[in-house]
């Protein structure tokens, strides 16, 4: 039995629940999952989610999640309970065989079996941001970004049961208590750059080629969408879901405004996919909900001040340093900033 699910914060829910409604569109009769990474808000009506279980984090008792909620801040935190959630799903219920993973801002427009016949026996299966290689060109977004970002897109995961499988969800989960930062400089891009390691270190672990899983920005412009129903991918692979990152709802002209790779009024293909998607997100009263914050920024912000503060305060030093970074323009200061990281607490306060 497969299970499926998402995470997100109150103000990521019109995401959701677009992704939700187009699973069970494809995927009818399969059980979603929404992990809110938040408290439940009085000024929303959960009902609306239908066919779907909202699971607040804290009800799961992540151990030490308090300090993970400290020191991430909301995405960082979103992306480190994942193996977490993994986990707690196939504890809870020794019916689920397979646990499938996907970003809130993901459309599904086609039938999980074919994610199934990718898994099959693996131990997981992970998707490459790109198969193919980018020229060597001006445009944004050039083949290295994804050096910083990782090999492969974790806005997809599916694992099955087993005990390789709880080997990589432990491992995985003892980096993301530490290393769950976006801190370039230190090798660390929440839990995605870790997975570079996977089919390394863990045996069963399937790159999939397959053109219809996990279908983005990034990898678009070298794959072409045809077909009225059940749309397809060069004409062989059946399209199973688009990853609609960094999309604004309100201007759907635009893919996203990261990359210059891709020109969305040039491809007939897949405008009308961007523009369905942007109608439902909004339907489901996205301006309202992107309004609501989540209680762990507060929890954040409030114990990196207090952090800074303790690090200022340790010496005269950092107290003369704390001042030079006031009363200086940020610009000369930024130099130094770069050149000894650990002034970064300063940006604290």
């Amino acid at each position: 039995m497969r299970i499926t699910f998402t995470i997100c914060s109150n103000n990521y829910l019109a995401l959701a629940k677009t992704l939700a409604d187009s699973y069970h569109l494809h995927n009818p009769g399969s059980t979603f999952v929404i992990c809110l990474v938040d408290r439940k808000s009085n000024i929303i009506d959960y009902a609306q989610f239908r066919n779907v279980e909202i699971v607040e984090v804290e009800s799961i008792k992540i151990p030490g999640f308090n300090d993970l909620a400290d020191k991430y801040s909301i995405v960082e935190l979103n992306t480190a309970v994942k193996p977490f959630f993994i986990e707690y799903l196939f504890k809870r219920d020794a019916a689920i065989t397979k646990v499938v993973y996907l970003d809130p801002d993901i459309y599904v427009l086609g039938s999980f079996e074919e994610v199934d016949k990718e898994l099959a026996d693996n131990t997981l299966i992970v998707t490459p941001h790109i198969v193919q290689p980018y020229p060597l060109d001006d445009h944004v977004l050039p083949e290295r970004t994804f050096l910083n970002y990782g090999i492969y897109n974790l806005g997809f995961i599916a694992l099955n049961r087993g005990g390789e499988t709880d080997k990589f969800l432990h491992w995985w989960q003892e980096r993301l208590r530490r290393f769950c930062y976006i801190d370039f400089s230190d090798a660390c891009f929440t839990d995605q750059l870790w997975i570079n390691y996977a089919p390394i270190f863990f045996k069963g672990v399937k790159i999939s080629y397959h053109l219809g899983i996990n279908a983005a920005y990034w990898n678009l412009n070298d794959r072409i969408v045809s077909g009225t129903g059940q749309k397809m991918i060069d004409g062989k692979f059946p399209f199973v879901f688009i990853h609609i990152s960094g999309f604004n709802p309100h201007t759907p002209d635009k893919i996203s405004g990261v990359q210059t790779r891709i020109d969305i009024t040039e491809r007939t293909d897949i405008a009308p996919i961007y523009v369905e998607y942007a109608g439902k997100v909004l339907a489901n009263n996205y301006d309202n909900l992107k309004q609501i914050p989540c209680v762990y920024i507060a929890q954040h912000l409030n114990f990196k001040k207090e952090e800074a503060l303790i690090q200022i305060n340790s010496s005269i030093k950092n107290k003369m340093l704390y001042w030079v970074y006031k009363l200086t323009p940020r610009v000369i200061f930024k130099t130094y900033y770069a050149i000894n990281r650990e002034l970064k607490y300063y940006n604290n306060l």
